[in-house]
């Protein structure tokens, strides 16, 4: 699996996923794998605040 995807330039791509709704760990790990350390930490963030629950 790539880690970075190119991006033409002056375009957005919004990509989500809900993670509680992923049955299959090995594909959530691999999701997870694709988040920079600084988006890793957010989300354990909104985890220890109570925003994403159900994963």
């Amino acid at each position: 699996m790539t880690k970075e995807l190119p991006l033409l330039k002056n375009t957005v791509h919004l990509w989500f996923a809900f993670p509680h709704e992923i049955k299959d760990p090995e594909l959530l790990k691999q999701y997870r794998s694709l988040l920079t350390e600084h988006e890793r930490e957010q989300q354990q963030q909104f985890f220890s605040r109570g925003i994403v629950t159900n994963i």
